[in-house]
């Protein structure tokens, strides 16, 4: 889910870079790291003969070196990714929602937005 998200992303984002659960040393910024978490979505007494489906947890984290391209950055995400459904990449969504989200400057100094997104597959 991971590779297919930065794969949907980037394009929409200028072409940043993105990076699986960290960020390379001395990678330049702006960046986006996507980190995820699975489980099944349905259980299997309750599924009544449907495909059981999973459930990812989503966090995105958005760097950049000024306020002003993160905000612009979080919302192009946003809008991309809450309420989503269709293919992406190999899945079926049948739901994306956002779920959290906040924006602050890191320890580093660069300011960073972290976003929280349910997807559910078929």
């Amino acid at each position: 889910m991971e590779l297919t998200l930065i794969e949907f992303l980037k394009p929409h984002l200028g072409g940043m870079q993105g990076y699986i659960a960290k960020k390379s040393e001395g990678a330049n910024y702006p960046a986006f790291i996507i980190d995820s978490n699975i489980s099944r979505g349905e259980s299997i007494y309750s599924n009544k003969g449907k495909p059981l489906g999973y459930d990812y947890d989503i966090q995105i984290n958005l760097i950049d070196t000024r306020y002003v391209p993160i905000r612009a950055l979080r919302d192009k995400v946003i809008e991309l990714l809450d309420g989503f459904t269709g293919e992406l990449g190999e899945f079926q969504v049948i739901d994306c929602q956002l779920t959290d989200g906040t924006l602050g400057m890191n320890i580093n100094k660069n300011y960073e937005c972290v976003l929280f997104f349910k997807i559910k597959t078929k």
